[in-house]
């Protein structure tokens, strides 16, 4: 059985405003077709608590790099400077109990997706949420840097969890672009992830180079 996913919680999808647009719905109804045609059982389904994961990873990471940070700080370029100030800012320092404890909810969080992947093994999700930002899009603004962040929703559990994932070109959207969707298997299945990821290259091709776009 394989469960898709669109881009999180509605508030979220509204929030971040990532909606594809007609033909990216049209390319995401006709992978689902061809993967049921493959015969995939294809249930529409959320992974338990999605964005719990994206507040953990954040509050892990930042932990970390807080503690080495001084020692690269003095090397590190201004956009660097400026993007590891804001993403510092935006989760709390964390005592040794506060840090140990986070890992007991990745633990927990890595249990409950382990039940639920029982049921439904493989998750067809997003990439990511939004298109490419601009330069220095990620250190304008607290705002911005957070969007960015928020983006990466269906991206995040797999790094938090250790989880398999394969991630394949679906096709062209409306604008020509390559849109990506991954495939996320349960611990040490990856050989589920690639059976599924070849159904998707043998049904929709494989993306191959362009010229440049004007040339």
């Amino acid at each position: 059985m394989i469960a898709h996913v669109d881009a999180g919680t509605a508030a979220r999808r509204e929030a971040l405003g990532q909606q594809r647009g007609a033909a990216g719905k049209h390319r995401k109804h006709e992978l689902l077709r061809f993967l049921a045609g493959a015969g995939y059982d294809v249930t529409d389904a959320m992974p338990p608590n999605v964005e719990g994961a994206l507040e953990l990873w954040a509050e892990l990471l930042n932990e970390d790099v807080r503690r080495f940070w001084p020692l690269v700080e003095p090397i590190a370029s201004p956009g660097a400077r400026a993007f590891v100030k804001l993403a510092l800012d935006s989760t709390p320092e964390l005592d040794v109990a506060g840090y140990a404890a986070r890992w007991q909810s990745q633990q927990a969080l890595a249990r409950e997706w382990s039940i639920h992947q029982r049921a439904r093994p493989l998750i067809l999700a997003p990439v990511n949420l939004r298109q490419p930002f601009a330069p220095d899009e990620d250190i304008r603004s607290a705002e911005s840097m957070r969007a960015i962040v928020d983006s990466m929703l269906m991206v995040v559990p797999v790094n938090l969890l250790a989880l398999p994932s394969v991630a394949v070109p679906a096709g062209y959207d409306g604008s020509g672009l390559p849109p990506g969707v991954q495939i996320i298997g349960p611990r040490f299945r990856e050989d589920l992830c690639l059976d599924a990821a070849a159904a998707v290259e043998s049904a929709l091709g494989t993306v191959t180079p362009i010229d440049p776009r004007g040339s």
